[in-house]
């Protein structure tokens, strides 16, 4: 019996010994990834500039693409909104007949130039690469403040939400136009990368640099 009892106890002493190295490694673990975070997305003391900006592109890589594929997730609601919004910015504010189509991707049908246009509202359309890649850029600037990124995420989403829908309406104008494809091809593209940059700009030199060198 006493031989018996003496195993069971060691036994138990194993067992709990076990959980606390397993315990042991997982704070281990979760200390590590801390650490590794704070160094990717908050600048440390004495770093060059060189060194600085390795870890920016790093970061935004990572941050964007993980936006992105977040919003990969909802499917075609980012095109159904941009062409909802589309709509109504087409009839409110630039006098457009217009109608939204749904479908897989959806449609804006109107009038406009004296001609009829048929438009698809695709992924580049809805502004979701764009949002992803300014979120991205935010989320990577290492010598600001967690929480006014944060800030800057959100009023940069909202920014791209209220100025996406205007320039495909401001494009819907030029249907029928022979001015069409330049506006197309080339200013509404180029019209969202200068307000994400300007938003970016503007947002990065209101924002004060922080002095903490981690997240707490």
């Amino acid at each position: 019996m006493k031989i018996k009892a003496a195993t069971q106890s060691h036994a138990r002493r194993a067992g709990k010994t076990k959980r606390a190295n397993l315990i042991d490694a997982r704070s281990t673990g979760a200390n590590a990834v801390g650490k590794a975070f704070n160094k990717l997305f908050f600048r440390q003391e004495n770093e060059s500039a060189l060194f600085d900006a390795s870890l920016f592109i790093t970061a935004f890589c990572i941050s964007a693409a993980t936006f992105y594929f977040a919003l990969s997730l909802a499917g075609g609601l980012p095109n159904s909104i941009a062409a909802h919004s589309a709509a109504f910015a087409g009839k409110n504010l630039f006098g457009l007949e217009v109608n939204y189509l749904a479908g897989a991707p959806p449609r804006l049908a109107g009038y406009s130039n004296g001609g009829w246009f048929d438009a698809e509202i695709a992924g580049l359309c809805s502004g979701a690469l764009e949002l992803a890649v300014l979120a991205g850029m935010i989320a990577a600037t290492r010598d600001k403040p967690l929480k006014e990124r944060l800030k800057g995420i959100v009023a940069g989403g909202i920014a791209i939400l209220v100025f996406n829908p205007l320039r495909i309406a401001a494009t819907l104008l030029f249907s029928g136009s022979p001015a069409l494809a330049l506006v197309h091809d080339v200013l509404f593209r180029l019209s969202l990368v200068i307000v994400l940059v300007t938003f970016y700009a503007t947002w990065y030199f209101w924002v004060p640099r922080t002095n903490e060198q981690t997240a707490k």
